[in-house]
């Protein structure tokens, strides 16, 4: 199963812009647009540094329920 990843909604919800989530994961504003759009997919130290600055689980990332949450 492929996930659309969720790193603009995420991004937006903490007021950030690409070029400040860029700076603080120490990659290039083009790098965060490229994941965005999905045109390329972050390296698994960029996720885990992704869900660092988010505050989330790797799950949120990629769209998905964590396990044994439930939908209302």
């Amino acid at each position: 199963m492929v996930y659309q990843l969720k790193l603009r909604e995420l991004r937006e919800q903490h007021s950030l812009s690409q070029r400040k989530v860029a700076d603080r994961i120490h990659v290039t504003p083009g790098a965060v647009a490229q994941w965005e759009l999905g045109l390329s997919v972050p390296t698994t130290e960029n996720l885990l540094a992704l869900a660092d600055l988010f505050g989330c689980p790797l799950d949120a990332i990629f769209g998905r329920d964590t396990p044994g949450r439930t939908s209302a």
